[in-house]
This record gives C-alpha cells, structure tokens and sequence, in this order.
C-alpha cells in the first residue's frame, strides 16, 4: 500500500466515510487528495530555492517517478515530513469543521 492509499484510508476513517457508497467514497478521496497534494506542492515551492524549483519542473517534465520527487523534495525542504504532516492534519480539520 502507498503512501496515497494509506492517506486516503485515514481519511475515510477519520472523517466517517465508511457508510459511503464506494463510489461516492473514491469521488470525495480524490477530491480530497488532490486538494492536500496541491497544498504541499504550493508550501513546498515556496521553501524552496530557484535552482532547487527549476530542477524539480525538470523531473516533472521528464516524467519522474512520485517516489523519486518525494526523495527530491525531502533532501531540499527541512522537515519536509513534518510539514506534509502538519498539511494533511490541518486539512482534514476544515473539513471535519465544515
């Protein structure tokens, strides 16, 4: 299982999903997965710095593996986990409050 599917696990537990539909299920996760990448890619570019975001829409373009921008990202922002995990923390408490 990676590291999207457990993400997306937690979230059915955590936000009371599982008496969904496995559709609806599936429609909200990648709703809600896209919207807690889109968080980190935006905080991660803002950390760092131009070489480091010129080097990493290389990888983009050249089609790189999520994995390997994980690794790519975690050498260059300190902390890079903690933030990530303080993003998905943050966004799954909007929407327990909505």
């Amino acid at each position: 299982m990676d590291k999207k599917d457990k993400l997306q696990e937690k979230l059915i537990v955590e936000l009371d999903l599982e008496g969904l539909s496995q559709e609806k299920q599936e429609e909200l996760l990648a709703q809600m997965t896209e919207a807690v990448i889109q968080r980190i890619l935006m905080e991660s570019m803002q950390k760092l710095n131009d070489a480091d975001r010129k080097s990493y829409g290389k990888m983009i373009d050249e089609g790189a593996d999520p994995e390997e921008i994980e690794n790519f990202l975690t050498s260059r922002i300190p902390d890079y986990a903690n933030m990530v995990d303080r993003i998905i923390t943050e966004f799954k408490e909007e929407i327990k409050r909505v």
